[in-house]
């Protein structure tokens, strides 16, 4: 295994506190991460390709990136939960694994692992120990996961996500990224699309969104127009459409009060 390809691209924990009766509507937004929440209060009942998932304290619920659903939190007044999101490179070791929303019986050491990672979330100098809990948090989870195994990748479709995941803040083509794949534009496209579900250029800005998501998160210093020029969006207006699309919110209310 390269192990290069097992370090996550993106990683941020965060601590939730919603109402009784919160809704999370995602069905028309894919997921651009995966999620692992563990539910410290309270609880919620996830919808998700036609099936039920009922968490209360002490559960884990895992959502898988491209994952649609839409949630309804029960708080007595309120809902309590930490949570990781995490992406990784092209070609890591779950690339070839189909998952769905599954939940899982949490425990204490699950408990410990996010509560480190969401108590040194800030402090640059703890990068090593987040990811050490990181890997920790991954070895529990992995053995209590349901997955189907799917063919392998073509490798030009892994070429061109890496491409993207390297270059999100940058302007390119999807004729571009089909001539660095040596590829048609149609045949590129339509690959693409049926390898990851999405057309390049949507993955591209769910990329660039779950980037200006940890801005938001961490760095309340800047600005939303700022934050949309480091994720490579080429106005304010279309970084704003896009984050709508993607999180269902707006920048700012995102920022006041981010989602699972």
């Amino acid at each position: 295994m390269n192990l290069s390809k097992a370090i996550p691209t993106h990683l941020r924990t965060v601590f939730y506190q919603n109402s009784n009766g919160y809704v999370n509507d995602y069905r028309s937004n894919p997921r651009p991460l995966f999620s692992i929440a563990y539910i410290q209060k309270g609880g919620g009942d996830f919808y998700s390709n036609g099936k039920k998932h009922e968490v209360r304290a002490g559960d884990v619920i895992f959502i898988p990136r491209g994952t649609t659903y839409i949630s309804y939190w029960i708080g007595d007044p309120r809902v309590e939960f930490l949570s990781c999101h995490f992406s990784f490179a092209p070609g890591n070791p779950w690339a070839n694994r189909s998952f769905e929303m599954q939940k899982i019986k949490g425990d204490s050491e699950v408990l410990a692992y996010l509560s480190v990672m969401e108590a040194h979330r800030k402090d640059p100098e703890s990068a090593w120990l987040q990811l050490s809990r990181f890997f920790l948090l991954l070895e529990w989870l992995e053995p209590r996961l349901r997955y189907e195994t799917r063919p392998s990748i073509d490798s030009r479709m892994q070429t061109a996500a890496e491409y993207i995941h390297a270059n999100f803040e940058k302007s390119f083509t999807v004729e571009e990224l089909a001539t660095h794949c040596h590829m048609s534009e149609s045949h590129f496209f339509a690959l693409f699309r049926k390898t990851y579900g999405v057309s390049p250029i949507t993955y591209k800005n769910q990329i660039a969104i779950s980037y200006a998501q940890q801005m938001l998160e961490e760095r309340s210093e800047l600005s939303v127009e700022e934050i949309s020029d480091l994720a490579g969006f080429s106005s304010s207006s279309y970084f704003r459409r896009v984050f709508r699309e993607v999180t269902g919110q707006s920048p700012r209310a995102y920022r006041k009060n981010p989602t699972v």
